[in-house]
């Protein structure tokens, strides 16, 4: 959200101006005269209220200003002029629902036409007027798209504000797609940042370059990031992605990886505590449980062509399973992980591949 907060900075310029005219005084021991002084309307004080941005740019240079200080004061005027109270919204008073969502849009909207009125297509890169072209702290997003995703997020507050009035539950409100909005670039950068999928890789404790973070991303995005127009990921697709992971970070932080984006690793990891197995130990049993997985994927992708042989391949997986688990931590324990793993088999798995569809 854009930050119309007077800085700082300008509270000095206007003390500074205020000495430099010849016609401003502040009383001495009178504090209205000192808060009178910081207001910018009082700025100069042979400039009238009504005075048109140029007139009081020429003035305040004039006056001995640096062309940056007395564009951040005409910024601030323009500022003031256009951010107006919305109507009906006293605290007494009802107000429009969502009514002061969309008043912030036209607000910004006019800002940004009024500094390019005055001051050319230069000013979006001049960072006196950074907040009107880059709302948004993203500094990887281009003044248009931070301009376009602040827009469609206001958008969708105002109409978020719509729905909750007439009693909608909050957990259907509908959510708009950053990406429909940002250039294919952009929209990559915002994924790499904001997505489910790069918010697992983050929270799987491994340890990241920012290139290794970023070819992690991209060997994984097309299993658990494709969209209504793209194939559902297969086994094939699968392998490839987690042999590329093991060559990139190695075996074990491949698995921590699968572990952080598999909804059931949870529950497999308080019953493994629970047995008192160590976190590598964990790690290495979660990886036989994937290995297994793995098989029965591939399988499932025979079956239509060979069925024989698909059943053949999901009982020698189970069962590669079943005894490499239980030789490592013992079998009771082994058959607990995996009864664990395999409950909610079908929702979590329904849960990864309908996270962005």
């Amino acid at each position: 959200m854009i930050k119309y907060v007077l800085p700082i900075s300008i509270a000095v310029l206007v003390l500074t101006i205020v000495t430099l005219s010849p016609n401003k005084s502040i009383p001495e021991n009178s504090k209205h005269g000192l808060q009178s002084a910081l207001e910018p309307s009082f700025v100069v004080s042979n400039i009238p209220p009504s005075a048109d941005n140029k007139t009081y740019l020429k003035t305040l240079l004039g006056k001995g200003l640096t062309k940056e200080e007395a564009q951040l004061l005409v910024f601030h005027k323009i500022k003031q002029t256009y951010l107006t109270k919305p109507a009906g919204t006293n605290y007494w008073q009802s107000s429009p629902v969502s009514q002061p969502m969309i008043d912030t849009l036209t607000q910004a909207r006019q800002i940004r036409t009024a500094v390019l009125t005055e001051f050319g297509e230069a000013a979006r890169d001049n960072p006196v007027f950074k907040e009107a072209f880059f709302p948004l702290e993203a500094d990887y997003l281009s003044s248009v798209d931070q301009i376009a995703l602040f827009e469609q997020m206001t958008e969708q507050q105002a109409n978020q504000a719509k729905l909750l009035a007439k009693g909608l539950d909050p957990a259907k409100l509908p959510l708009s797609d950053p990406t429909e909005v940002l250039s294919k670039q952009a929209a990559y950068e915002w994924k790499l940042r904001k997505s489910f999928l790069a918010q697992q890789l983050r929270a799987s404790e491994v340890t990241f370059t920012e290139q290794s973070f970023r070819q992690s991303y991209a060997l994984l995005a097309p299993i658990y990031e494709f969209n209504e127009s793209s194939p559902i990921p297969n086994a094939s697709d699968v392998n490839t992605a987690i042999n590329g992971l093991e060559r990139l970070l190695g075996v074990e932080d491949a698995i921590r990886i699968q572990a952080a984006l598999d909804p059931r690793f949870i529950q497999f990891k308080e019953v493994a505590h629970k047995h008192s197995l160590s976190p590598d130990q964990v790690i290495t049993a979660f990886g036989i449980v994937l290995q297994a997985e793995n098989a029965l994927m591939q399988a499932h992708d025979l079956m239509a062509a060979d069925e024989d042989r698909a059943i053949e391949m999901m009982n020698q997986a189970t069962q590669e399973r079943d005894n490499n688990l239980a030789s490592f931590i013992g079998k009771e324990t082994a058959e607990q992980l995996i009864t664990t793993y395999e409950t909610p088999a079908s929702e979590g798995m329904e849960a990864i591949f309908n996270l962005n569809r």
